[in-house]
C-alpha cells in the first residue's frame, strides 16, 4: 500500500480582493495550472456564513466585516484560516492554492477543531410520504421525489412467539396457545405512489404537486433542461398481484408543471441506473424478470438517448448484468452493482476510451452502496457508514456516520450530501422510511477517518 502525503493548502493572493463591509468577492485557483478550483469552501468565522466558489472559481461572500476570519476548505487538504483584516486595502482578488511542498512564505495558522469520531447528518424535515424503490434528482437545490415503493412487511408470528417465550415458555407446549399463536398473520401491505414531492431549501419544507404520474417503483430518474425523465422501474397489477415492467418514459417539464408520455423505451428494466452526460442520457443495467426460483435475470446493456435529436443508440455491455448504481468523475463512470450470483462488483467505464476496468480492491471494502458525486471526489453510503474517493490519488476514506437508513437515495449539491428515503429494518417489519439528512462535505474535514486506503 502506498501512502499519499497530507497536501496543506498554502494561498498566495494576486489581483484585487474585493471587500466591503457586506461582502467579498475574489476567484480561487489552482496555483500550478491557474486553472479555476470549483467547490472550494470559503467561510467566515465557524462556517456562520459561507459560499462554495463555482465552476469558474468565483466566490461571493457576504456580510464580511474587518474583524472576521475567513477560512478556506477543500476535500484533501488541510485547512487554514487567515484574519480577514490582513487582505482589507491589499488590491488583490485572486486566491491560490498551493500544495504544502511549494506554499510561499509563512502563513498565520489559526487553532484546530477537535477532531470528532463521526460525520453528524443533520436531519432536515421528512417527506409526506415514506418510500424506497423510488426516483429523485436535484434541479436549481429543489429535491424532486417521484412515484416509490409504500409497501410494508410485519412479522406477526415471530413477534407473538419471542413474546409469549420472554413471558411464560411453558405456555408453548398448550395446543390452545400454540393454535392461537399459528393463527396469528404476517401482515403485508403493496402499493406503490405515484405523487411528485418537492424539497424547497429555502422553505424547508416539502410539498405535494397536484400533478400525478403513473404509479411506479424500482426506476430512475434523469434531469436535463428543465425536464425530468421518468425511466424504468415496475407497476403493479390493480390487484397489486402481479409486476410489470414499465414500458413508457414519462418526461415532465417543470415550468409548465405538465407530463407528456413517450411510448418508445428500449430499455425497460427495474432499478437501472440513469445518468446526465453532456446531452446524452445513459440508461444502464438493471433486473428484467424475476424467476420461479426468486432469483432475477440481469440486463447488462447500455443504451444512450441523445435529448436534442430524441434518438436512442445502444452504446454496448457491462462486463456482466448488474442493478447497478453510479457517477460520472472526470469522463470516467464508476459503476458497482451485484446480482445473485456474485458479490459486489465495482467497474470503471472510460467514456473516452470505451474501456473497462474492474476494481476488486474497492469492491471488497463496499456492502450495498449508493454513490454520488462532487468536485471530483465519489461519496459513498452504506448503512452507518460514508466512504470518499478521490479518483486522482486512488486514495478511499472510510467514516461513520449518524444515519442507518438502507437502500437510500443520495445526492450531491452546492457542497452537500442528501441522503434520503429507502427502508428501516426493525426486529419485526421492514418499512419505507421518510427521514432525509444532509452532510456538509466539510466536516469531513474534521472528522477523524476509521481508515484510509490506496486502491
Amino acid at each position: 500500500m502506498k501512502f499519499i502525503k497530507a497536501i496543506t493548502l498554502s494561498i498566495l493572493f494576486m489581483g484585487p480582493l474585493s471587500i466591503t463591509a457586506q461582502q467579498i468577492t475574489g476567484v480561487v485557483a489552482d496555483g500550478k495550472t491557474k486553472e479555476p478550483l470549483e467547490g472550494v469552501n470559503i467561510y467566515l468565522d465557524d462556517s456562520s456564513m459561507g459560499t462554495v466558489s463555482k465552476a469558474d472559481g468565483t466566490f461571493l461572500l457576504k456580510n464580511g466585516k474587518a474583524g472576521d476570519t475567513i477560512f478556506f476548505r477543500y476535500l484533501g487538504y488541510n485547512t487554514v484560516d487567515y484574519a480577514l483584516k490582513t487582505f482589507i486595502g491589499q488590491k488583490r482578488d485572486t486566491v491560490f492554492l498551493f500544495p504544502a511542498e511549494e506554499r510561499l512564505g509563512e502563513v498565520e495558522v489559526a487553532g484546530r477543531k477537535k477532531m470528532r469520531d463521526k460525520i453528524i447528518a443533520e436531519k432536515l424535515p421528512p417527506m409526506k410520504y415514506a418510500l424506497t424503490g423510488f426516483g429523485s434528482t436535484i434541479v436549481d437545490g429543489k429535491i424532486y421525489v417521484i412515484g416509490g415503493d409504500r409497501s410494508y412487511k410485519e412479522d406477526n408470528f415471530n413477534k407473538e412467539y419471542e413474546k409469549l417465550s420472554e413471558l411464560d415458555p411453558t405456555q408453548l407446549s398448550n395446543p390452545a396457545i400454540f393454535s392461537k399463536l399459528f393463527s396469528s398473520h404476517n401482515e403485508a401491505w403493496t402499493a406503490y405512489s405515484d405523487k411528485l414531492q418537492i424539497y424547497d431549501p429555502l422553505s424547508n419544507g416539502w410539498t405535494e404537486s397536484k400533478t400525478k404520474f403513473s404509479k411506479r417503483a424500482y426506476h430512475t430518474l434523469a434531469q436535463h433542461n428543465g425536464k425530468i425523465y421518468v425511466m424504468g422501474g415496475k407497476t403493479l397489477a390493480t390487484n397489486g398481484a402481479f409486476e410489470y415492467l414499465a414500458n413508457t418514459i414519462e418526461v415532465y417539464d417543470i415550468k409548465k408543471d405538465t407530463i407528456m408520455v413517450d411510448e418508445v423505451n428500449p430499455h425497460q428494466a427495474s432499478n437501472p441506473l440513469a445518468i446526465e452526460y453532456g446531452d446524452d442520457i445513459l440508461l444502464i443495467g438493471g433486473s428484467t424478470k424475476m424467476l420461479k426460483n426468486g432469483k432475477k435475470e440481469y440486463s447488462d446493456k447500455i443504451h444512450f438517448y441523445n435529448v436534442p435529436k430524441g434518438f436512442w443508440y445502444e452504446l454496448g455491455k457491462m462486463p456482466k448484468g448488474l442493478e447497478p448504481n453510479g457517477a460520472i468523475v472526470n469522463n470516467k463512470l464508476y459503476i458497482v452493482g451485484k446480482n445473485d450470483e456474485s458479490q459486489n462488483g465495482i467497474f470503471q467505464f472510460d467514456l473516452a476510451t470505451g474501456k473497462w476496468l474492474k476494481m476488486d480492491e474497492f469492491a471488497s471494502s463496499l456492502e450495498n452502496p449508493k454513490f454520488t458525486q462532487g468536485n471530483g471526489i465519489l461519496y459513498i453510503y452504506q448503512k452507518e457508514i460514508l466512504f470518499t474517493f478521490d479518483p486522482k490519488y486512488g486514495e478511499l476514506k472510510k467514516y461513520f456516520v449518524n444515519v442507518n437508513l438502507e437502500n437510500p437515495n443520495l445526492h450531491f449539491y452546492d457542497g452537500y450530501i442528501y441522503i434520503l428515503g429507502g427502508t428501516e429494518t426493525r426486529e419485526f417489519s421492514t418499512h419505507p422510511s421518510a427521514d432525509v439528512y444532509r452532510v456538509d462535505v466539510r466536516d469531513f474535514q474534521y472528522t477523524k477517518p476509521v481508515t484510509v486506503d490506496s486502491l
